[in-house]
């Protein structure tokens, strides 16, 4: 198998889960919530459409994980 291509499925990973991480953070959530929802597959769009509609971080934090 491709070493070069194994290491930039893991740098596009970590790279994605650092973007989820950040949008959780920003929404409110707590560092190990953000930890979570990162690792998560849960829809980063449901992620946003809550934080438009202004829901607090702890019912997002109930809805999304």
């Amino acid at each position: 198998m491709d070493t070069s291509l194994d290491s930039r499925r893991d740098t596009e990973l970590l790279d994605v889960r650092l973007r989820r991480y950040d949008e959780a953070r920003d929404a409110g959530l707590s560092h190990e919530d953000a930890e979570k929802f990162s690792e998560s597959s849960h829809d980063i769009g449901e992620l946003r459409y809550l934080v438009k509609c202004r829901a607090s971080p702890d019912l997002i934090a109930r809805i999304v994980l």
